[in-house]
């Protein structure tokens, strides 16, 4: 069995209609906790995540679940990320 699980941002407009969407994650195992729009129109992500080369977040590879905080800009670009190393499946609700 292979769990494979990514973080996928998604803009809606007003009606509810698809804009634009955007997967975050690694090669392993990621999960997406929460997020929230920033003054500046952008949004800032939390969740844990084992990072392995193949995806778009960085942090030390070390092959254990990290804590993840990510600030996208408004056209879902990443800006920053952070990685709490070792923070094991803890979430970081914002």
């Amino acid at each position: 069995m292979v769990w494979l699980l990514r973080y996928v941002a998604c803009q809606l407009d007003t009606d509810g209609n698809l804009v634009d969407e955007f997967s975050l994650g690694g090669s392993d195992f990621d999960i997406p906790y929460s997020i929230i729009q920033t003054q500046d129109n952008g949004y800032l992500l939390t969740g844990s995540a084992i990072v392995k080369p193949g995806g778009n977040l960085e942090c030390n590879m070390h092959e254990q679940a990290d804590a993840m905080l990510i600030k996208l800009d408004p056209e879902l670009n990443i800006e920053w990320q952070n990685a709490m190393v070792g923070a094991i499946m803890t979430g970081l609700p914002i």
